[in-house]
């Protein structure tokens, strides 16, 4: 069995908008999800040992920095 996991983990991003009704979603604005596009598929021993790629967005604006 195999799984699909994102292989980017975000930092420090401003919340711009919440919905109390949907639960374990977000929404992430096109510049964000250009950056975490890399998945992966892997089995569930590799996803459990799998580290992700750590992105630092402006606290602000929610861009990538330069």
């Amino acid at each position: 069995m195999t799984i699909e996991v994102v292989r980017t983990k975000i930092h420090r991003v401003r919340v711009s908008e919440a919905n109390l009704d949907h639960i374990g979603g977000i929404t992430i604005g096109e510049d964000l999800i250009d950056a975490i596009v890399p998945t992966a598929q892997l089995g569930l021993e590799e996803a459990r040992r799998s580290r992700p790629s750590i992105i630092f967005p402006n606290e602000h604006t929610n861009r990538l920095r330069a």
